[in-house]
């Protein structure tokens, strides 16, 4: 008797395959490690490499304007203005370096943070390294203390104040009147129109002159080149833009950062408005240009008010720059201009308060500029607008446009 043996198929062989399941979840564990760490540790370095480099550009700038101005240690000041900035050196985490660099200055911040899922990966910390170089020369301001170059009849420059001290220039493209007393023109005045002289006690270094010819404008600037992304913006560098669409009071520089609150100091930069910038606040300082570029008629009245005020210039020598208006759009830059449609019906430009220094140009190219302050108000440089009003008792105002120059910082890299 036969035994049938009974065949079945093989059976695929089996496999253990945990095995390769962990493989597999250690890869993809490793590999979202990597992506936080990329995504975390990224974000952060970006942050922080933004940081420095504002860092490193304020730096080089304080180091090269205290240069520029006979500082006795352009290095301390840089290095402190990085610490002002959020960069203390400490000689291991963060290095600050400020260093003379032929007729400029360099400020480099290298700083180290702790990483978070770098750390899987082996990098306990992170490095970034910033660096900025700043370059500081002279201009001269212009050639008059106060240059009116409007058509308003006696009213285009109009001094009802008394006890004003200038020295420079002061030149009327049409009418010029002085009613109060005690004043001294230590400088040529000269107007295209009448000179009507009121008041006592009024002194003038030379015999001023009517009937002239009309002068050109002696400072020219375009307000649509302050605007964000225009040639301002790239001439100064991104860390001494400061652009808002609106209002600047002292509640938007709190926000913005623009500001200590506690010592009143400006960040030092270029500072541009759509709307006003009006800052009524005493012991304010800073290097500074403040721009209006208005939205509209009547917008962008430039207000400096309250006590011991100092300020200079950041951009060209110009401290001030209104571009409101009120009625026509047009610029006056020729020669003569034509009448203003609303003469003296806007002050784009309005200074008071007392104790104050102000430095460089201030220029009202399409209104009116009105001082109004009293006691010590010293302004070295230059009052340029379509109207000038300067009023006030007792109110000592000190021009030097021409007679000296202001330094002028700007980012070489």
């Amino acid at each position: 008797m036969r035994t049938k043996l009974l065949h079945t198929p093989l059976s695929p062989l089996r496999v253990n395959d945990s095995g390769l399941a962990l493989v597999t979840v250690a890869i993809g564990m490793l590999l979202l490690v990597s992506l936080a760490a990329v995504a975390v540790d990224g974000s952060n370095l970006y942050r922080e490499r933004g940081d420095a480099q504002n860092a490193a550009d304020l730096a080089a700038y304080a180091a090269a304007y205290d240069d520029c101005t006979g500082g006795a240690d352009p290095v301390a000041v840089g290095v402190a203005q990085a610490a002002a900035n959020g960069f203390t050196h400490d000689g291991v985490d963060t290095i600050v370096t400020v260093a003379e660099e032929g007729s400029d200055w360099r400020a480099t911040v290298d700083t180290t943070i702790n990483g978070f899922f770098s750390k899987a990966l082996g990098a306990d910390t992170i490095s970034t390294h910033a660096t900025a170089l700043a370059s500081c020369t002279t201009s001269v301001v212009n050639d008059y203390a106060m240059f009116a170059g409007g058509a308003c009849g006696p009213e285009t420059l109009n001094w009802s104040g008394s006890d004003n001290d200038v020295t420079g220039d002061i030149h009327s493209n049409d009418g010029m009147s002085m009613s109060g007393s005690d004043n001294t023109v230590n400088g040529y005045a000269t107007a295209t129109g009448s000179f009507a002289i009121g008041g006592s006690g009024n002194v003038f270094t030379y015999p001023y002159e009517d009937n002239v010819d009309p002068r050109d404008w002696p400072v020219m600037f375009d307000s649509s080149d302050f605007l964000p992304g225009g040639p301002v913006e790239f001439y100064v560098g991104f860390s001494f833009y400061h652009y808002w669409p609106g209002k600047i009071d002292s509640g938007v520089l709190s926000a913005q950062g623009w500001w200590d609150p506690v010592t009143k100091t400006l960040q030092p930069g270029v500072y541009v408005a759509t709307g006003d910038i009006d800052l009524a606040v005493s012991d304010l300082n800073g290097t500074v240009t403040l721009v209006t570029v208005p939205s509209g008629e009547e917008n962008g009245v430039i207000t400096l008010s309250g006590s011991d005020q100092d300020l200079h210039p950041f951009y060209k020598s110009l401290l001030i720059f209104s571009d409101a208006w009120n009625g026509g759009t047009g610029y006056p830059w020729e020669t003569q201009p034509p009448a203003h449609p609303n003469c003296l019906q806007l002050e784009a430009i309005r200074l008071s308060g007392s104790n104050h220094i102000w430095s460089g140009i201030m220029l009202a190219p399409r209104a009116g500029v009105v001082l109004s302050g009293s006691t010590n108000v010293t302004v070295n440089g230059s009052i340029v607008a379509y109207h000038i009003s300067v009023s006030g008792g007792a109110q000592q105002i000190s021009f030097t446009g021409g007679l000296g120059s202001d330094p002028e910082v700007v980012l070489v890299e």
